[in-house]
């Protein structure tokens, strides 16, 4: 093949493959910023008047929710949200909110944790909104599917000043495991309040398109399954949980709950 001819079907290829590039990318770009705000289960959050997403706030220092949190070593307080072992801190000589309803249910399940020794101090916290989730189960090697009331919180900046010595402009508002996480989220949202998003498992039925943390970009992702992330909006399990004890009492020797699980009173 003379060369002159080798050439002109050499760039002409280079050329059409930089063109297709280019047209891919610009595809890719519209796409996004199309569904940028409606991908994968969420919002993204709205933006501001320059159109950039808005600044995430930081998450509260000395707040645990369940096992997701970030403590603080002078003052920490641990809020429950649910009966399930797996969402109630394994910790002791601490301060515990919860509704006075889901209180009530916690001494008949769980008495355990209002024991004397374990100095724990519960107080109350009024649920924002109090709302249920429906997830499989195994007890005795039978499946079956179980429901279970779930609670919502706002944490307005007094109480997190006055608590936490938190200083925040905004409110912040927990949604837990819920058949109606995605209509909590956007009236999170629409009340101008940080949402703090719990993660939703597959076990659940009737769940909306789950959100990620990537399109939760004005709130945070509380993920239990998970003890460290790089993920700047995602808040991992900083605690042992009361199950994670019950299911290895022996790994948790140091833990002062181990003995009640050796002893069978604890029972995952």
């Amino acid at each position: 093949m003379p060369k002159h001819v080798y050439f002109t079907k050499y760039f002409r290829e280079c050329s059409r493959f930089q063109s297709n590039f280019k047209s891919n990318s610009l595809r890719n770009q519209l796409v996004h910023s199309k569904n940028y705000a409606s991908a994968a289960g969420g919002g993204g959050g709205r933006p501001n008047r320059s159109g950039r997403p808005p600044t995430l706030p930081p998450y509260p220092e000395g707040l645990v929710i369940g096992v997701c949190g970030r403590r603080h070593s002078d003052r920490t307080v641990f809020v429950i949200s649910q009966i399930h072992m797996d969402e109630i801190a394994a910790v002791t000589d601490a301060v515990f909110y919860a509704d006075p309803e889901l209180q009530e249910k916690l001494k008949e399940k769980r008495p355990y944790l209002f024991y004397e020794e374990f100095n724990n101090d519960f107080r109350e916290l009024k649920a924002w909104a109090v709302t249920e989730h429906t997830g499989w189960i195994v007890r005795h090697g039978i499946k079956r599917l179980v429901k279970t009331k779930s609670y919502c919180y706002k944490f307005m900046p007094e109480w997190l000043e006055k608590y936490l010595s938190f200083r925040a402009s905004q409110s912040y508002t927990y949604i837990d495991e819920s058949s109606e996480a995605h209509v909590f989220l956007e009236r999170a949202r629409t009340e101008d309040s940080t949402p703090l998003y719990h993660w939703q498992s597959r076990n659940h039925i009737d769940i909306e398109p789950r959100v990620k943390a990537n399109s939760l970009t004005d709130g945070y992702l509380l993920d239990n399954r998970k003890w460290h992330s790089r993920i700047q909006n995602v808040v991992p399990k900083c605690v042992p949980s009361i199950l994670d004890i019950a299911k290895n009492p022996k790994q948790h020797k140091g833990n002062p709950f181990a003995k009640l699980a050796l002893s069978g009173r604890i029972r995952p």
